[in-house]
């Protein structure tokens, strides 16, 4: 029984750092991409400043870092370049599902770009 619930926190953390995939059974749509660069990550940015904003009815998003590290907050608060959970640059997107309004992101290292996603179930 130890066994399988290890297999299970395993499975579940691994989810966190991959490419977006679909859900048995419930396909994802995609719905816009966005770029956000350096400059308004400078200071807590939410995806509100995508070109746009987050299209109507997305319920989750593939997010990578670009060039730099990123930290991100998905709790209504602003992180800081030191604290939030930390996006590293190059690693395969996070497919993220939450509250899209609520989360904010900032530069954690040098001048980052981040590639957003958009999908709905």
């Amino acid at each position: 029984m130890k066994i399988t619930a290890a297999i299970a926190i395993v499975l579940a953390l691994s989810c966190g750092q991959s490419r977006a995939q679909s859900i048995p059974g419930q396909p994802m749509v995609p719905l816009g991409y966005c770029q956000i660069t350096a400059t308004p990550l400078a200071s807590a940015t939410k995806l509100s400043s995508c070109s746009g904003g987050i299209p109507a009815g997305a319920t989750m998003m593939a997010v990578q870092a670009e060039t730099a590290n990123i930290r991100y907050r998905d709790d209504g608060v602003a992180p800081t370049s030191s604290i939030g959970q930390l996006l590293v640059s190059g690693q395969n997107p996070m497919l993220y599902t939450g509250t899209l309004s609520a989360i904010q992101f900032i530069a954690a290292t040098g001048s980052p770009i981040l590639d957003v996603s958009f999908y709905r179930q």
